[in-house]
């Protein structure tokens, strides 16, 4: 029960969210972040869907100090969409990663999952408005794929890129990046 009311919520949360972006009402106000604080608060919000799975969420952390330039908002939706998809589509007593680093003139984060993985032609349709479609998790948990297309445009918002990986069987790692500012 308690699941199924997280994800409904996820889902409204979703909707209003992507409403608010295609009426251009949503504001942005990037700031300095530390990245470890707000993954922290996403782990404790998803504590008993990952505690139900016996699945591990580690964070693994270039810096524990790393600052990125966000909105903090919209930073929450993206993390919380890519971790909420790790925690669905990977198997009971399985391993979700968040690992960060700066590259050249960015920051690149991924969330990592052993979980059961994508087929190579679905990936080029996972950020397509068009192409949304319904998948379920290990658990029979519901996706609609409107997380990633939300996603993705909150990080094209911060001038950033999204991509996947994915191995069927053996997982995915969803990246994206952050232009690295200096405070």
């Amino acid at each position: 029960m308690y699941t199924s009311s997280k994800q409904l919520f996820s889902l409204l949360e979703n909707l209003l969210e992507w409403s608010r972006s295609q009426r251009g009402i949503i504001e942005f106000n990037p700031d300095f972040i530390k990245l470890a604080d707000v993954i922290e608060q996403i782990k404790t919000f998803f504590k008993n869907n990952l505690n139900e799975k016996n699945l591990s969420l580690t964070l693994r952390l270039e810096n524990e100090q790393l600052m990125v330039f966000a909105d903090k908002q919209m930073l929450n939706v993206i993390l919380r969409n890519l971790i909420s998809n790790a925690i669905k589509f990977t198997n009971n007593n399985g391993n979700i990663q968040v690992k960060a680093f700066k590259n050249d003139d960015c920051v690149v984060i991924q969330v990592c999952d052993d979980g059961v993985g994508i087929e190579e032609s679905m990936i080029k349709q996972l950020f397509k408005i068009d192409s949304t479609h319904t998948s379920l998790g290990t658990n029979q948990e519901k996706g609609t794929g409107l997380g990633l297309i939300l996603t993705r445009e909150f990080v094209v918002k911060h001038e950033g890129k999204i991509w996947a990986e994915s191995t069927p069987g053996k997982g995915s790692t969803f990246s994206f990046t952050l232009p690295l500012r200096e405070e």
